[in-house]
């Protein structure tokens, strides 16, 4: 009896899967820092997970709170922290709502190098460690 070929299921691939560049050394200094309380890194989890091209965060603070099944409160004030420490940015443009936007010296959501270097010289800004100090660690050469 002839064997049978067992046939691979095909690859799928997508021509562009959502990611994070995110930059692993502002990580470690925030960690070692510890600048973030419990809840802060949960939300800024969540602003991973949903962060859109351009660093825009499309997602309303209720729903943030239902998903991670903490109180609204508590994720204000994790936001609140988040842009005292300027890992988030606020935006306000002429006629428009106010938007928070993921500092670009933390990750980068973009298309291309081109994008990614527009969103960089935008919305990058240093974060701060210590509430009297505006510079972070930067990796030894």
């Amino acid at each position: 009896m002839p064997r049978r070929s067992r046939k691979k299921p095909p690859r799928v691939f997508l021509s562009e899967p959502p990611y994070l560049h995110l930059i692993q050394h502002m990580f470690e200094t925030i960690a070692r820092h510890d600048i973030l309380p419990k809840e802060s890194w949960r939300v800024l989890a969540m602003i991973f997970a949903r962060c859109d091209w351009g660093n825009v965060l499309p997602i309303h603070q209720a729903d943030m709170a239902r998903e991670l099944g903490i109180s609204p409160a508590n994720v204000n004030k994790a936001i609140k922290h988040l842009l005292r420490r300027r890992v988030l940015l606020r935006f306000k443009e002429p006629g428009r709502h106010a938007e928070y936007k993921l500092n670009a010296s933390l990750a980068i959501k973009g298309h291309n190098g081109e994008e990614r270097d527009r969103i960089r010289r935008l919305y990058s800004d240093d974060i701060l460690l210590h509430e009297s100090a505006i510079e972070w660690e930067r990796p030894s050469a």
